[in-house]
């Protein structure tokens, strides 16, 4: 398989819909190659954008997906280096914490966290050698725990974590790394969270954090955090200025609502 000229290779995770599919088409549209992770495939999607992306079948919590994927990306890189991972494949689950199943909590985690870990584990000789990125797409619900979703938020905490020791790692292999905190986005995503915050499907358009993505990929030296809606900068502006009882109490209430 041949790739066109483009300004690098970057592989996207769960980019089907919403975030993922935001950013596989902006980045295609700024000139970088682009492999589409999904975990399924339509024969139509084979490639699209004029060659510059093309699909391959994904389930991070498959290692001979991510085996499959690798294998594609180094083959990929000897005429197009690869020099971005974009972690963003990711599942939610919400409701009463008392009702959450050892398994349902399980496949969170597997996705959410271990996902990232087994993605950037395979991928890291490629990026290093190529001084890449890794972006990682987190949420407030990791920096503000919520009542309704304490196993996606404690998912997306660790990550946020994660994203941090590693970038201090990183920086003496060149690759530098970020994440994304987005606020409320319109996409599928919450239409799989079930019964609680589905109100919120009215947010931005999955291409604002898109917008984000890009521009930590070409920044000379990109954030730590890119916190994307101003429902988010408020939200983690209010939680680190009023006291913890009273930041608790007001997310208490609004979940009683």
């Amino acid at each position: 398989m041949s790739t066109p000229a483009s300004k690098g290779m970057v592989l996207v995770t769960g980019s089907s819909t919403g975030i993922g599919f935001a950013c596989r088409e902006l980045l295609a549209e700024a000139g970088y190659f682009v492999i589409a992770g999904q975990r399924s495939i339509p024969l139509a999607l084979q490639e699209q954008s004029g060659g510059r992306v093309v699909t391959a079948e994904l389930d991070v919590t498959q290692a001979e997906h991510i085996d499959r994927i690798r294998d594609l990306a180094a083959e990929l890189n000897e005429k197009t280096p690869l020099i971005g991972l974009i972690n963003n494949a990711g599942v939610g689950l919400n409701g009463p914490f008392e009702t959450v199943s050892a398994g349902e909590a399980k496949k969170v985690l597997e996705v959410n966290l271990l996902g990232v870990v087994a993605m950037t584990t395979a991928l890291f000789p490629l990026l290093k050698k190529n001084d890449g990125r890794i972006i990682n797409i987190g949420s407030t619900s990791g920096r503000i725990p919520r009542p309704g979703s304490a196993v996606y938020g404690a998912s997306k905490a660790a990550l946020d974590s994660l994203t941090s020791a590693l970038r201090m790692e990183a920086q003496a292999s060149g690759v530098k790394v970020s994440i994304i905190v987005p606020g409320v986005v319109s996409t599928p995503f919450w239409e799989k969270l079930g019964d609680g915050d589905n109100a919120e499907v009215s947010g931005m358009h999955p291409k604002q954090v898109a917008r984000a993505v890009l521009a930590a990929l070409q920044a000379g030296e990109p954030r730590r955090r890119y916190i994307v809606g101003k429902d988010a900068r408020f939200a983690l502006l209010l939680h680190k200025l009023l006291p913890l009882y009273l930041s608790e109490y007001l997310r208490t209430q609004r979940y009683k609502a």
